[in-house]
């Protein structure tokens, strides 16, 4: 089972299933409202605006977040992972605190928390999260282009998150930032590949890091096209 991400679901999938997730962004709209945020609605893109991303499974997405955890944690980006990017004790730190912010709507109420070693908004610790990266279902959910900074939580949102797609976009860049990885690359590059694959000599920081390099310009991607048509990004 592979991981897809896509923008402008509308232009992409059959009636049936797109009357599925026009039910899925109503109940996003509604939490949205709630949380006291802008309106938005899902456009129907033509085919040439969908984008749709084939990802490097879920290991990918693990690989990413793990870069994303440790460059939290200590500032530095950490030797590559094995097999197994989602066992890494960092990462799993990640998910068990849960987000530094988060606007938990429940019952028509909403509520603003922080989580009690989370740096207050504005200070200087406040741009080493990366919530909306990690802080979402790896198989399912939306981020919308609506630019909030706590992830919103609900029970009632599919993945149980919604992310914001700006910040997304942020978060994404300033891990790119960190392995000097170029975001004018083509992902489909046959230098991309190698790097995937492993098989360059004397290998700069993000080639040191191939999937999570694919992964992170994959996710760059959909977020600019994303903010671009409106549309959301759907993992499924």
């Amino acid at each position: 089972m592979g991981l897809d991400v896509v923008v402008g679901v509308f232009g992409e999938f059959d009636e049936v299933e797109c009357e599925e997730f026009a039910e899925d962004f109503a109940i996003v709209r509604r939490e949205l409202a709630t949380a006291g945020l802008p309106d938005w609605h899902e456009p129907r893109l033509g085919e040439e605006d969908v984008v749709l991303q084939d990802m490097y499974g879920f290991s990918g997405l693990h690989h990413l977040r793990r870069l994303a955890a440790h460059l939290a944690a200590s500032g530095a980006v950490p030797p590559p992972a094995d097999a197994h990017p989602e066992r890494d004790a960092v990462l799993r730190a990640a998910y068990d605190r849960g987000p530094a912010a988060v606007m938990a709507v429940r019952d028509g109420s909403a509520e603003h928390r922080w989580a009690a070693e989370a740096p207050t908004p504005g200070s200087a610790g406040d741009r080493h999260t990366f919530d909306h990266l990690i802080q979402h279902s790896d198989r399912e959910g939306y981020y919308v282009p609506v630019d909030f900074t706590p992830v919103l939580l609900s029970d009632d949102v599919l993945g149980g998150y919604l992310g914001s797609s700006q910040r997304l976009l942020e978060e994404c860049l300033r891990v790119a930032e960190a392995l000097d990885l170029p975001i004018d690359l083509d992902p489909e590059s046959e230098e991309m590949r190698e790097a995937v694959e492993g098989e360059v000599q004397a290998p700069t920081a993000w080639q040191r890091h191939g999937v999570a390099s694919l992964t992170c310009l994959q996710l760059i991607g959909a977020a600019w096209q994303s903010i671009r048509t409106g549309a959301a990004i759907t993992f499924c």
